[in-house]
């Protein structure tokens, strides 16, 4: 699948930080799954800004850096300081899918509203309604793709979650009125009242349907079966023969570059040193950005808003070291 859009979401929304945009005025958003940003909680225009931290001065986000721990955050993405957790959580609202954490924007049915959804979830596992699922089929409130894809308007259902638009009503898919936004994904690309889909349509079928495109891709801790898999890091056993998506942070003792590589995000003298202050380390669980040692508790589990070394990686805005070479992230050159 490639990189996957919830690490460029930090670079896009901080590229547009500091070139002084208004992140609600322009850039792509439904219709062609294209970048949108948020402008909430950051700040640009008022020159270099630092805080004090344990070590010294550091440079908050929005601003300008050249290394990963020049940052308060720790985290320096195409030569700006990012704050990991300023893209958005499940249920809260969007306008394009690189405003979401998860990399999924969809209409909320009956509301009008759209927002940013979980990651979907593997074949077997329990749903409420056809976007919980990677492949886009809950039957019976099982995701099966053995079924098939949900159904489109005016196709017979038995139950909501029959239809990609979550509504069945006499026997039969209907449109979801309230929403004017965009179409949800699994449903033709010219259905109802909403500009485009809210991913990218499939011209190939017939007729075009709404499908997700690049954005889906495994969490932190979720079950994979290849690299390619996984949002970020790499797909590996975990121990007890399962491969699930791991990160790849360096354990505390061992030698490292900078803090974010670290799983306690704290690299003194060239080695991982247990976290000042006491906190969850990368991949671990979490329930707020609080916990986390990152500042950033994604799908239950601490993680990065970027691709550590060894992860594969499109630039080098997409890795924490800030180097992209053949398609890898490597060490701080």
């Amino acid at each position: 699948m490639g990189i996957k859009r919830i690490v460029g979401v930090f670079v896009s929304f901080f590229a547009l930080v500091v070139a002084g945009v208004d992140c609600g005025s322009s850039g792509s958003e439904f219709g062609g799954g294209g970048a949108g940003a948020d402008g909430t909680g950051a700040s640009a225009g008022t020159g270099a800004t630092t805080a004090n931290g344990g070590s010294g001065s550091c440079v908050m986000s929005g601003e300008s850096c050249t290394h990963p721990d020049d940052c308060c955050s720790e985290f320096c993405l195409d030569g700006v300081c990012i704050s990991p957790g300023d893209c958005k959580l499940p249920e809260e609202s969007c306008t394009s899918p690189s405003d979401c954490c998860t990399g999924r924007c969809e209409p909320e049915t009956g509301t009008g509203e759209v927002k940013c959804l979980n990651f979907c979830f593997d074949d077997g596992e329990p749903c409420d309604k056809a976007l919980d699922c990677c492949n886009l089929g809950c039957w019976n409130g099982v995701c099966d793709s053995s079924q098939g894809p949900c159904l489109i308007e005016s196709s017979d259902c038995t139950q909501n979650s029959d239809c990609c638009s979550n509504i069945c009503m006499d026997g039969e898919c209907q449109i979801d009125e309230s929403n004017t936004d965009c179409r949800p994904t699994g449903e033709t690309c010219n259905s109802g009242s909403g500009s485009g889909c809210c991913h990218v349509c499939d011209e190939t079928q017939n007729p075009p349907i709404c499908i997700f495109g690049d954005d889906i891709c495994k969490p932190t801790g979720g079950i994979c079966t290849t690299d390619a898999d996984c949002c970020k890091g790499q797909c590996v056993d975990d121990g007890t023969g399962t491969l699930r998506c791991d990160p790849g942070c360096i354990d505390n003792g061992l030698p490292c570059e900078f803090s974010a590589e670290c799983c306690e995000t704290n690299c003194v003298a060239g080695e991982c040193q247990p976290s000042t202050d006491p906190c969850v380390p990368t991949a671990g669980d979490c329930t707020s950005h609080a916990d986390c040692c990152t500042g950033f508790c994604l799908a239950g589990k601490c993680d990065l808003p970027c691709q550590l070394t060894g992860a594969a990686c499109l630039g080098s805005g997409d890795c924490c070291s800030g180097f992209c070479t053949e398609g890898v992230c490597v060490t701080i050159e």
